[in-house]
């Protein structure tokens, strides 16, 4: 069981990497909020984030301010995740 868990937690797949998906944004959200006020991005800047999983991060960021976010993780699931999350505003995002 702890092997299935660990290998979603690194790369989410399947049924039960979108319920793990969804658990990781969850207990993220705090953290990513955190770290984002932390950052002091200005608009116009460019971010990329490396394993951006749900996309939670690029969200807050590029609704708080006027920049340029694009990312890339290897989960098909969380790609889909973001893609979502991100549909609105895909001037500023390239996901990968």
């Amino acid at each position: 069981m702890y092997r299935l868990l660990g290998k979603q937690l690194r790369k989410p797949s399947g049924f039960f990497g979108r319920l793990v998906a969804n658990g990781i944004e969850i207990k993220n959200k705090g953290f990513y909020e955190k770290i984002i006020k932390g950052m002091d991005i200005k608009n116009g800047e460019k971010i990329f984030e490396i394993g951006y999983g749900s996309g939670l991060g690029i969200n807050l960021i590029a609704n708080k301010v006027d920049c340029t976010v694009d990312g890339i993780d290897f989960s098909q699931v969380m790609y889909k995740k973001a893609v979502k999350k991100n549909k609105n505003s895909w001037k500023r995002r390239k996901l990968i």
